[in-house]
């Protein structure tokens, strides 16, 4: 399984979730949030089309860094990253607090999300190098020149739809898979640590062609409880198939 994860991540899109950052929505928002640890702040937010000026963004987000809630123009994202000194937690501890703090929010303001998306990465325990090489061959079908010179940095990404049905609703979800060979560093204990370990990240997302407005607060917990499960069985084949 993986032992180092990286984000959760869950996006509501919806119409015009840009707020601007007014004491009264500020306070409202502060409100539903008060047992969250949440400070308001904003970022600069750079408008695709040149003709319309740069704006501010509001985003609620913890003194360490470990949840953010931003107010992007057409999409409410939550993200919960990993920090020095806490536990990042389960797949499923993140699925309650998002469903919890989505409730709170569309009752301060009754966004209708029209897509619904769950995204998470991280790094499986460290393989010998020669474990690392057996993998990519598992994964890919190699040219002879990638067999007599094994890569040692691959990806592969898989995308398909599935057909889920959410409370009364018939959905077709995208499911993502990747499977990277990387290396990263990373800072433990104030000193740089350099892995080269297997990545795996799975982006599950409601289907772009349906952008009807129809998802509420009660959606939250039965996208995410499929998402998250349909990842978990996506994890044990990947294991079945890295071990052989």
């Amino acid at each position: 399984m993986i032992e180092q994860m990286g984000h959760y991540q869950f996006g509501l899109y919806a119409a015009n979730t840009h707020l601007e950052p007014e004491a009264d929505i500020i306070a409202r928002l502060l409100e539903a949030f008060k047992d969250k640890s949440f400070i308001p702040t904003t970022i600069t937010e750079w408008p695709l089309s040149p003709d319309l000026r740069p704006r501010l963004q509001l985003q609620f987000k913890t003194s360490n860094g470990e949840w953010n809630l931003a107010f992007e123009p057409n999409r409410l994202l939550l993200n919960k990253a990993v920090v020095t000194g806490t536990e990042i937690g389960s797949s499923r501890d993140f699925a309650g607090e998002a469903e919890e703090i989505f409730r709170r929010l569309l009752e301060v303001k009754p966004f209708v999300g029209t897509r619904l998306s769950y995204v998470t990465k991280g790094l499986l325990p460290e393989m010998l190098s020669g474990k690392l090489v057996e993998v990519n061959g598992r994964v890919f079908n190699l040219l002879p020149f990638y067999v007599e010179c094994p890569p040692y940095q691959w990806t592969t990404r898989n995308v398909a739809k599935w057909n889920v049905t959410l409370g009364d609703k018939a959905e077709i979800l995208n499911v993502i898979t990747d499977i990277n060979r990387v290396q990263v560093m990373l800072v433990r204990d104030k000193e740089n640590l350099f892995l080269d370990r297997i990545e795996i990240g799975f982006d599950i997302n409601t289907h772009q062609d349906n952008t009807d407005p129809r998802f509420d607060a009660d959606d939250v917990g039965l996208f995410l409880n499929e998402a998250i499960q349909k990842s978990q069985d996506i994890m044990v084949e990947i294991e079945e198939k890295l071990n052989g």
